[in-house]
């Protein structure tokens, strides 16, 4: 436990250190650039980190690599043999695997940060720009092909595959 509060300790004043821009406040830039500017930041102080740095932070650390690695690892075991210059995997249950491994450590991922997750289908409509039953004519689509969103952490990419 000592150990682990001596490395979350000396992992969070690293981090701390390289944050500062983010926590100062520079109103020229923010002027420029309202949309990016961090509201929070004025609310970040050692004290209210520190909990989590010492009791929590390495050991959080571990389990999120450890999840990056045995995902690499058993996507790679279980297309092995596969050879992807001809394509994709075809339907079928090792590509059902390999999707629920990705799913299954990206949900570890996420919720190892205490993050939860959920998906909202919004209806909007278009009929001022696509003119009367536009509705009627759309395409039956199973898969979305592109999914739009902004950038906001590390965690994007598991979030999409969830």
């Amino acid at each position: 436990m000592v150990i682990q509060a001596i490395i979350g300790l000396i992992l969070f004043e690293y981090f701390w250190a390289k944050t500062k821009r983010y926590r100062e406040i520079n109103k020229k830039r923010d002027v420029k650039f309202p949309e990016y500017r961090r509201n929070d930041a004025k609310y970040w102080t050692r004290a209210r980190f520190y909990p989590g740095a010492l009791l929590t932070m390495p050991t959080r650390l571990v389990i999120h690599f450890g999840c990056l690695i045995c995902a690499m690892i058993s996507v790679n075991v279980f297309t092995l043999g596969h050879d992807f210059n001809k394509g994709p995997f075809k339907e079928g249950m090792m590509k059902n695997i390999v999707k629920f491994c990705f799913r299954f450590f990206s949900g570890v991922a996420i919720g190892n940060t205490g993050i939860k997750t959920t998906v909202k289908k919004v209806d909007a409509d278009y009929t001022y720009y696509l003119g009367e039953g536009y509705k009627n004519k759309e395409k039956n689509i199973k898969k979305t092909s592109t999914i739009i969103s902004n950038h906001v952490g590390f965690l994007d990419g598991y979030i999409h595959i969830n």
